[in-house]
């Protein structure tokens, strides 16, 4: 039986989606789709608040299940020529737990 809401999710990181690969630590490697979120993240440090350049990427659960992984940090998401590396631990957010939410900073060209 097909899901419905995997059915919905797939066509929109087909369209608005990125091509990338994942590089687990483990040596494996999965092509996939991301949704990039760029901006700023804000956390909140007593009562003031930190703010740092990061780089969000949304990646579907099907995508790494498929492949046997589940990501972590000190992963990398490969997007063209720039290399990110997954910061702390990877957040499924949505109520049905199909997308993960990786927070990553980019990798210098000379630590690649």
């Amino acid at each position: 039986m097909i899901d419905p809401f995997q059915a919905a999710l797939d066509p929109v990181f087909t369209v608005f989606g990125t091509p990338a690969t994942y590089l687990g630590t483990d040596g494996v490697s999965v092509p996939l789709r991301v949704i990039a979120r760029r901006g700023d993240v804000v956390t909140g440090f007593g009562t003031a608040d930190l703010v740092s350049d990061a780089a969000l990427f949304e990646v579907q659960a099907a995508d790494l299940m498929v492949a046997g992984v589940r990501p972590g940090a000190g992963d990398r998401l490969l997007l063209g020529g720039d290399l990110f590396e997954v910061q702390g631990a990877p957040t499924r957010r949505d109520p049905d737990r199909r997308i993960w939410t990786l927070e990553t900073a980019p990798v210098p060209a000379d630590q690649r």
